[in-house]
C-alpha cells in the first residue's frame, strides 16, 4: 500500500463512520479522502472516477452546507423520486460508459456503474435521505471489484468495511426516521 491510498484509506473510513453517526464533519473528512482518491483514480485511468472526485468535493460543500443549516431530520423519497433517481443512475452508468470507451479507460463498466452510483447517492446523502444507503451498498459492492481487479486490495478492505458501515449506517438512520418527526 502506498501513502496516498492509506490517507484515502484512512479518511474515508472515518468519513463514512461519522456518517452513521448523522455528523456533520463526515464532510470535510471525507473531502481530504476524496482529494486521495482522485489521485489513485488518475493514475489507474479511471476517468470517470477520477473525475467523480472533483464532483465529490462540490457535493460535499455542498452537503456540508446543507447539513449545517437546523433542518436535521432523516427523509424518505416518494416513489416517483426513488424512480427517478434508478432512471439517472441508469442513465448516468450509460453515459459514463461511452465516455470511458471514447477515452480508453480502465475498467469502463465497473467505473461506470461506481460513478453514477456514487453520484446518485451523494446527492441522495447530502439532502438525508434514507434511500441514500440503498446507493451506497450497491456501491461498495462495485467499488470492492473494481479495487480487487486494478490490485488496491487494501481499498477493497476498507469498502468492504464501508459494505457494513452502510448496513449500520441504514439502521441508525432508519431508527432515527422511525423515531422522530416525519
Amino acid at each position: 500500500m502506498n501513502t496516498i491510498e492509506l490517507f484515502a484509506v484512512i479518511f474515508s473510513l472515518f468519513s463514512v463512520w461519522l456518517t452513521t453517526k448523522n455528523n456533520i464533519w463526515c464532510w470535510p473528512t471525507g473531502i481530504i479522502g476524496v482529494i486521495f482518491y482522485f489521485f489513485i483514480f488518475y493514475t489507474d485511468k479511471d476517468w470517470a472516477n477520477s473525475s467523480l472526485q472533483t464532483l465529490f468535493i462540490i457535493q460535499s460543500v455542498y452537503g456540508w452546507l446543507k447539513w449545517n443549516k437546523k433542518e436535521k431530520d432523516i427523509r424518505l423519497s416518494d416513489p416517483i423520486l426513488i424512480s427517478i433517481n434508478i432512471s439517472l443512475t441508469m442513465f448516468l452508468s450509460f453515459f459514463f460508459y461511452i465516455l470511458n470507451t471514447m477515452f480508453n479507460g480502465n475498467l469502463t463498466t465497473l467505473d461506470s456503474i461506481t460513478t453514477s452510483l456514487s453520484i446518485v447517492g451523494m446527492v441522495l446523502l447530502a439532502n438525508r435521505k434514507l434511500e441514500s444507503w440503498f446507493w451506497w451498498m450497491v456501491a461498495d459492492v462495485f467499488y470492492i471489484m473494481l479495487f480487487i481487479q486494478s490490485s488496491h486490495y487494501p481499498s477493497a478492505l476498507v469498502y468492504f468495511i464501508f459494505l457494513i458501515l452502510t448496513i449500520f449506517g441504514y439502521k441508525s438512520w432508519k431508527n432515527e426516521y422511525i423515531g422522530g418527526s416525519n
